[in-house]
């Protein structure tokens, strides 16, 4: 029996952590008469607490929100709770031994779902940062062996966060104003050198004059932290950002470097500023979360605050970056007092707090006094319509009925790889007694409470609203270059427009190849491959298709023959990497990306030129990249042949690589004429992949990064890719019916690669090594959010799921329709 397994039996014994639940039917139907959001709120009792700095606290994935709390006997615990099968899960991780609201884990989701937990020993005779991953995706049962790092003589608070191939743990080295950070580069197995971030100790001050408590939130490249709290000598709260290595203040002046500490205070922006009187008008900081590049900040003043305690006065405030400065919101709500001095331990100590609804900057959850004397709290949600200048409270739990300390409304940072969409977890608090618990303090013991909705739908959302999440999302933060992806994303536009009717992507479709298409065939390739990428790519032929070209058929003309008579081919005729030119035929380098480039491009110059050759020279590449790349025993395409040694092919069965194939497959049957005597075996090869790739579908619907390794991760690009062919072949009746349910699978798993703002998460970067390297090299390959290839697939395959749930044929109408 595992040690794991000993901590999870003696826990079941002592019944702390028994997987009970119970739904609070009274207040949801409070909640479902007061609140358009119709919840249901799910209670464990008794279970432990947690902290307000380490991060993130709680994670919704799919069906389970994972969160970290401790226990009356220092026991490091992460749960986890199934909206379907309403279970809890519990696992010790650690035993202490050492009552210590300091030691609560932070917890990261990592790609391939497993649990990253740190946390701290926070003892006399050592300060480490530990850390364990669980044993299985999206399963907290059992974790592995945990390890440490000695940070400093404090060493807690420990704070997780994603960032492309790198996990990040920031954490407080000193008791009062140092924090370090460590980087691990192979998903939390390993940790690099200590770091520095902040280091305030020259600061000689009453009361440690900057004891800081910071925050961090990432968004796309760019890490933004706010530092503030009531110990801070001058009162305010400060803001800035790191991103490409460099830090900066809010208005995007360079004040240092990452690994070298900021030692200015004044070096970092202010954002609002209380009286210099130590215990008035101070903020202490609760909350940060970024949204399309704006940073916004939730935090309380605390007014007429007695060195004794019990008589604090905390209100709610909200701050957000605009127009180059920051603006802070009125008073939203009196938040009501601290723990009042007949407490075990009295003190500063306010438990309540203000926390964004992670999904809508401009909806907050409030902690409220709503009775003094019996010491009742409630948790209250708060939206703004006016960009914070008025609030209104739209609903309240009915806590405030109960005797007891303040909860302590939080909700888990989305700093995991991914971000959630649909059925949310909308707020996460405590409710009941709390005191420092520090040394066999009285009063221990809390309930987690989660605030929910009624119901969680396995169903994905609507392809085409998805669809315009992503587009617009994309339309916002990235700018159309001639890279294949962006060229990629450019055609799935067209097509998202083309079922859709949205006329404004169309625009934007044409605006951008106006700046793309060159009149005049380039020398050299663009975007690293192929000439055509000049003239738009998919995008650019498919608006020939169309009938709304951005040039006449000359130049259609032109960037064809520039491809069938100077394109490097190898000794079969198959075009090869155009880099280096030198090589002999035999010696040439291929790569399966060329399918996308070429196939569709042929195919549909084929029709719009109403050249039949063009099909054949289609085919043709297919078939030769088929004879040097496919692997007949498992039915799927290697990437790559003599990108190393001379012969060598590669050892993966990528995902998007596999994609790549197929779309160039899909789009070359879509313009093949009904007779084409090679309709037929090419359709027979669409469906044997697909057959190939059914058993292959991870239990989410996705596919894996490489297609046969179960351990592999689950990856956006491929999946999006592949569905969108699996998708086409439904819809045109290539494929049987009995492949639909393959499909919405496919469907639901990769909706959920997409936040709510449209980013797109789980998507392998730029992908082509040597040949002849090990398959590790497709494993270990990160994944980064909003990738270039993301995008493309994602509107792809909405689009053509669309069109198959609809029976939609709107490409028939074009003038070249095929």
């Amino acid at each position: 029996m595992s040690a794991l397994t000993r901590n999870i039996t003696v826990v079941a014994m002592l019944g702390l952590v028994i997987g009970f639940t119970e739904v609070l039917a009274g207040e949801a139907a409070e909640a479902a008469s007061a609140n358009p959001h119709e919840s249901s709120f799910v209670r464990i009792h008794g279970l432990g607490t947690w902290h307000a700095h380490p991060q993130p606290t709680a994670i919704r994935e799919g069906n389970k929100t994972f969160f970290g709390s401790t226990d009356e006997n220092g026991n490091i615990i992460v749960s986890s709770y199934d909206h379907v099968e309403e279970q809890w899960v519990h696992t010790i991780i650690d035993s202490d031994g050492r009552m210590d609201d300091h030691i609560q884990p932070a917890i990261l989701l990592r790609n391939d779902g497993r649990i990253l937990a740190a946390w701290s020993k926070r003892s006399s005779d050592s300060n480490d940062i530990r850390w364990a991953l669980s044993e299985s995706p999206y399963d907290i049962a059992e974790f592995g062996e945990h390890d440490a790092f000695f940070a400093g003589d404090a060493g807690d608070y420990p704070k997780l966060v994603q960032w492309g191939e790198e996990i990040r743990v920031y954490y407080r080295a000193s008791a009062f104003d140092v924090w370090n950070y460590r980087v691990s580069t192979d998903g939390g197995e390993t940790w690099s050198e200590e770091r520095h971030w902040l280091d305030f100790s020259a600061y000689d001050q009453p009361v440690s004059a900057h004891r800081v408590y910071p925050h961090i939130y990432r968004e796309g490249d760019q890490l933004h932290f706010v530092i503030g709290g009531y110990r801070t000598q001058d009162k305010t709260v400060r803001h800035g950002y790191l991103e490409d290595g460099q830090l900066f203040d809010s208005h995007g002046n360079h004040i240092g470097e990452d690994g070298a500490p900021i030692t200015e205070w004044d070096a970092l922006t202010p954002v609002w500023r209380g009286t210099e009187d130590h215990w008035t008008d101070s903020p202490n900081v609760n909350d940060l979360i970024v949204k399309d590049g704006t940073p916004y900040i939730a935090f309380e003043e605390i007014r007429r605050i007695g060195e004794g305690g019990g008589s604090g006065d905390f209100r709610a405030r909200w701050a957000s970056y605009r127009a180059g400065e920051w603006f802070v919101s009125d008073e939203i709500v009196d938040m009501g007092g601290e723990i009042p001095e007949t407490a075990p331990t009295p003190g500063l100590y306010h438990k309540g707090g203000i926390f964004f609804d992670q999904n809508d900057p401009y909806t907050v959850f409030v902690s409220v006094e709503v009775d003094h004397d019996k010491r009742a709290y409630q948790v209250q949600e708060w939206t703004t319509t006016d960009n914070g200048h008025t609030w209104d409270m739209v609903w309240g739990s009915n806590d405030g009925e109960v005797e007891g300390y303040a909860p302590h409304a939080k909700r888990g940072q989305a700093l995991s790889p991914r971000n959630h969409d649909g059925e949310e977890l909308r707020v996460l608090w405590w409710a009941g007694k709390h005191d420092r618990f520090r040394g066999g303090g009285e009063g221990f013991g809390f309930d987690v409470v989660i605030k929910t909705p009624d119901t969680v739908s396995a169903d994905p959302p609507e392809p085409l609203a998805l669809a315009e999440k992503v587009a617009d999302h994309y339309i916002a933060t990235q700018t159309p270059g001639h890279h294949y992806g962006h060229l990629l994303t450019l055609y799935g536009l067209a097509r998202v427009a083309e079922a859709s009717g949205r006329e404004d992507y169309d625009s934007y479709v044409d605006d951008a190849l106006a700046e793309l298409v060159k009149e005049e065939v380039p020398e050299s390739p663009i975007g690293g491959s192929f000439q055509n990428y000049a003239m738009g790519g998919l995008a650019g032929i498919y608006r020939y298709v169309q009938g709304r070209p951005h040039g006449d058929e000359a130049l259609l003309r032109r960037y064809v023959n520039q491809l069938i008579e100077e394109h490097p081919r190898n000794s079969e005729g198959l075009f090869s990497h155009p880099r280096p030119g030198d090589r002999a035929p035999e010696e040439r380098r291929i790569w399966v990306d060329c399918l996308m480039a070429v196939c569709p491009f042929l195919s549909m110059a084929a029709v719009v030129l109403d050249e039949p050759a063009l099909h054949e020279e289609s085919i043709q590449q297919y078939v030769l990249m088929e004879d040097a790349l496919f692997n007949e025993e498992l039915g799927l395409f290697h990437q790559s042949k003599n990108f190393g040694s001379v012969g060598s092919v590669a050892p993966d069965t990528w995902g998007r690589g596999n994609g790549w194939a197929l779309i160039g497959l899909v789009e070359l049957i879509r313009f093949l004429p009904e007779e084409h005597p090679e309709r037929e075996p090419m359709i027979a090869r669409l469906e044997h992949m697909m057959e190939t790739l059914k058993p292959l579908q991870a239990p989410s619907g996705l596919w894996r990064q490489n297609l046969v390794t179960e351990d592999s991760y689950e990856e956006t690009s491929g999946s999006g890719l592949l569905l969108y062919a699996l998708a086409m072949g439904l819809r045109k009746g290539w494929l049987p019916d009995t492949m639909k349910p393959m499909a919405e699978r496919a469907w639901a798993g990769l909706a959920g690669t997409v936040s709510y703002e449209g980013a797109v998460h789980g998507t392998c970067v730029g992908t082509l090594g040597a040949s002849d390297a090990p398959l590790e090299y497709w494993l270990e390959r990160p994944t980064q959010t909003d990738d270039s290839h993301s995008f493309g697939p994602v509107l792809l395959a909405a689009a053509e799921m669309h069109l198959l749930r609809v029976n939609g044929r709107p490409e028939e109408d074009w003038p070249h329709a095929p």
